[in-house]
């Protein structure tokens, strides 16, 4: 993308479901430097408003739509649609995305299609824990919460990405990140959902949904092998 159009205030359109950069189903953000071809864009969508105006740096603005999930950037002027790939080893700010897993829950959060519920089984969770040595074995505690409906029931705590754990942890401290699997997370939660970003972008995953991602990979590994 060319530096020149960071001359400009940009706007571009965000989602009331995540407050973050707005995503296509194709993981596209989208970019204006007119407010009123903005505001017709979003009026295709639901749950979008456009930004206030905003000077951004080219890098930050790379760093900030991929962290909510984009895979590409679409700059729109007039008829005229330009899209520029977004990538960890080219133009991005060095650091630890997760990506997969955060644009999955937004798209999850933004259309409640039951397809971004299955992806969640290839994503990668940042779970709470706290290690503690005890003469001669190892102490290992997971957050956890009682469910805000069915008290009987724990939800563990996992985040999408590191921004969401050290929200959750601030006034905390003693917790640490360690990334896992679906499939390991799952041996943890056993008969539990979890909670996912339970300070910031919440997702509640019930264990009804828990047993559904299940059902779902079985079907999956039962049609490759047929």
């Amino acid at each position: 993308m060319k530096e020149e159009i960071f001359k400009n205030k940009l706007f571009i359109l965000e989602s009331t479901k995540t407050n973050q950069p707005f995503l296509t189903q194709n993981g596209e953000c989208l970019l204006f430097l007119d407010p009123k071809e903005a505001t017709e864009m979003a009026k295709q969508y639901e749950n979008v408003r456009v930004s206030d105006p905003k000077f951004y740096k080219i890098a930050e603005f790379y760093a900030l739509c991929y962290a909510a999930g984009a895979s590409s950037v679409v700059l729109g002027v007039g008829e005229k649609k330009e899209n520029f790939l977004l990538d960890e080893k080219r133009n991005l700010p060095h650091r630890f995305y997760n990506h997969a897993m955060v644009k999955t829950v937004a798209l999850l959060k933004q259309y409640g299609d039951v397809a971004y519920l299955w992806r969640l089984a290839s994503c990668q969770f940042i779970i709470p824990v706290k290690i503690k040595e005890e003469s001669e074995s190892v102490r290992i505690s997971y957050g956890a919460v009682r469910h805000m409906v069915e008290t009987s029931s724990l939800l563990f705590l996992a985040f999408s990405n590191l921004e969401e754990f050290n929200l959750w942890n601030t006034s905390r401290g003693e917790w640490k990140p360690v990334l896992l699997s679906f499939r390991d997370f799952r041996k943890i939660c056993g008969e539990h959902g979890f909670f996912l970003n339970p300070a910031g972008n919440r997702l509640i995953i019930t264990p009804d949904l828990t047993k559904q991602i299940d059902q779902n990979i079985e079907k999956v590994k039962k049609n490759r092998a047929t």
